[in-house]
């Protein structure tokens, strides 16, 4: 599942919207190619069953970071699109004020692909309101996350496996960074960057 944040992909009219359409198709076929199946034993401990609050949420904001990254390492060529759609869909920067809100570094962090420019930017202001010690802290749960092996990922045996109960107290430990909601949390509901602080960046990151 894909929870691109913002309004539905508009017809493509010019060649920035194909780009952000290629972008959305190659995100789905990265959850295709390395997210867990919803009925293996990783995809339903990651999940959750909904007793964790934004239990899911949490695990797929981190896990689009990953599967994204894991594709541009394989196609490189899928950066650009990629870069396209976060910047129009989940950060909504090709707007008339460009403002991000600083939880968006949750976001831009794991996606390793993204110009440095963006995700300091991001980083930035995520610092400036929750401090530095939190930024490092969502940072290391986000990097035990994407580091963590594919295997690890994709488990769907009956043996006890340490490695993913580790990785499900990840996810739900990040659920709690995202649960003390800032007005935004990547998804729909409002243009990013209302009702909080927040910075520019331009369709190149800059």
């Amino acid at each position: 599942e894909a929870h691109l944040g913002g309004p539905s992909i508009p017809k493509p009219e010019s060649l920035i919207d194909f780009a952000v359409l290629k972008g959305a198709t190659y995100h789905e076929l990265s959850h295709i190619l390395y997210s867990p199946r919803i009925d293996s034993r990783a995809g339903v401990l990651l999940r959750g069953d909904g007793s964790v609050p934004k239990q899911r949420r949490a695990w797929n904001l981190l896990e689009d970071g990953r599967i994204e990254s894991l594709f541009v390492q394989s196609y490189p060529g899928g950066r650009a699109y990629f870069t396209s759609t976060v910047i129009r869909i989940v950060l909504g920067a090709i707007g008339e004020d460009g403002h991000i809100p600083p939880k968006a570094h949750l976001w831009t962090y794991g996606r390793r692909y993204l110009p440095t420019s963006i995700r300091q930017r991001a980083r930035d202001l995520y610092i400036a309101v929750y401090g530095l010690s939190a930024a490092q802290h969502a940072e290391a749960l986000i990097d035990e996350f994407i580091d963590t092996p594919q295997s690890v990922h994709s488990f769907n045996g009956h043996t006890a496996n340490a490695a993913l109960d580790r990785l499900r107290d990840v996810v739900v430990e990040f659920a709690n960074l995202i649960d003390d909601n800032d007005g935004w949390d990547g998804e729909g509901g409002g243009t990013p960057g209302e009702g909080g602080e927040g910075g520019e960046i331009d369709p190149d990151g800059h």
